[in-house]
């Protein structure tokens, strides 16, 4: 490798997933969202799914009095719950704790805690969500949209009230977020795979692996979802062997996908050039990717890539 890699791009961290990957799942986005099954309403309610289908979208948080990151969403969902109760936007907040502990919590905690709160019947409600979407971490937020249907889940503070708002007006497509969500998974298991030593036969199945990533991210139309999946090839230091052949296949479409005019779309397909040993279409997709940039500071590294890249290029000529 030549000098420093920028990243015009930030890589999308793929770690920070939908739950362990490795648990089974019986649900997807889209299904019918089910019932609440709730043994105490500790604040507010009852909430009747039901009886919201056509007028309003829910927020279904599941938390814990004794979990840290709780403390940390728990402000974040009462400002949403200001700011779009006057748009049907309905939020409850589900524990399993006994009605006593989450009852004097929330006491505690008054105006703090502005949003509708509940206590989990034996399970069956964190089981029909969680267990069914194969997640086993709180604090854990589902959205459920006008027609009933489970439209995203996810880290309450990872993009919650953007997807609010994207539903609100229209614009939030949930076969696009499922396509998003199983790719991010499968990506999880690539990473994870490609970290090991592996035999020919696992490198096969890893290779598999790539192929259908890269299909499915073709399939979202993001171009920058397919340029971090390639960066992060080029870049995650405890891969034991490398795919760019993959990486560049990916970068490519990321490139074509993107028409050209992305500067980090661009110099993520440089670099990707570069390693595939293709030196002076790498210098001129270097070029590109300056003369797209309008960032002073990024121009700076990126006319350092070049000047890397024209020197080993011209070595090797």
């Amino acid at each position: 490798m030549v000098g420093r890699r920028c990243c015009a791009v930030a890589v999308l961290v793929f770690a920070l997933l939908v739950g362990a990957a490795s648990i089974s799942m019986s649900a997807q986005l889209g299904d019918p969202a089910p019932e609440l099954k709730v043994s105490t309403w500790v604040k507010g309610g009852p909430v009747k799914l039901a009886e919201g289908k056509g007028k309003n979208i829910f927020v279904v948080e599941f938390w814990a009095t004794w979990c840290p990151p709780c403390k940390e969403t728990i402000p974040h969902l009462t400002t949403l719950q200001k700011q779009l109760k006057d748009k049907g936007v309905v939020f409850v907040g589900v524990s399993p704790e006994d009605p006593r502990t989450v009852g004097a919590y929330v006491a505690k905690m008054g105006s703090k805690m502005g949003y509708v709160v509940a206590v989990d019947d034996r399970a069956a409600t964190t089981r029909a969500y969680c267990q069914a979407f194969g997640i086993n971490v709180i604090p854990y937020a589902f959205v459920i949209d006008k027609e009933g249907r489970i439209a995203w889940h996810g880290y309450p503070l990872g993009g919650l009230g953007e997807v609010i708002e994207m539903i609100l007006a229209g614009e939030y497509d949930i076969r696009t977020a499922e396509l998003y969500k199983r790719t991010y998974q499968l990506i999880a298991r690539y990473f994870d795979i490609a970290t090991q030593q592996l035999n020919p036969n696992e490198k096969k199945g890893l290779a598999a692996l790539g192929d259908r990533i890269v299909g499915l991210a073709s399939e979202t139309k993001n171009a920058l979802f397919l340029n971090n999946f390639a960066w992060a090839i080029l870049n995650e230091e405890q891969i034991e062997e490398r795919d760019l052949e993959l990486a560049l296949r990916a970068a490519k479409i990321a490139y074509d996908m993107s028409e050209g005019k992305h500067y980090g779309v661009a110099d993520t397909y440089a670099w990707a050039l570069f390693e595939n040993g293709r030196g002076a279409e790498a210098v001129e997709m270097a070029k590109r990717a300056l003369e797209l940039c309008e960032d002073e500071e990024k121009k700076a590294e990126l006319r350092k890539t070049l000047q890397d890249f024209e020197q080993k290029a011209g070595a090797s000529g």
